[in-house]
């Protein structure tokens, strides 16, 4: 459905799923260019969920936000830049890149 009434010729990237089987909840996470884009995509999301499920609800954040909310806080309220504000979790958070990079456990 979405494809069809929204997509046209357009192409999105994307991937659809869910860590936990176990939970109702799926995530879709799709990469796009730029805020005009994002908020285009989301209403669009928004218009086919209500069609294909009345009620759902449609939300959306920074994938980066994952990894660097313990730093720099909230996304929804990051400056184009932004100071680290607990500097002691540097370290901590480059070793969890790590661990996710090269999957050392």
């Amino acid at each position: 459905m979405f494809e069809k009434r929204f997509l046209g010729s357009r192409q999105l990237k994307g991937r659809f799923g869910s860590a936990d089987a176990a939970k109702a909840t799926r995530v879709i996470v799709f990469n796009v260019e730029g805020e005009k884009e994002r908020k285009r995509l989301f209403q669009e999301i928004e218009a086919c969920a209500e069609a294909v499920n009345a009620g759902s609800t449609v939300s959306y954040h920074r994938a980066c936000a994952e990894l660097y909310h313990d730093l720099l806080g909230d996304w929804r309220y990051w400056k184009e830049t932004e100071m680290v504000k607990r500097p002691e979790l540097v370290n901590v958070l480059l070793e969890r890149i790590r661990k996710m990079l090269y999957w050392e456990t």
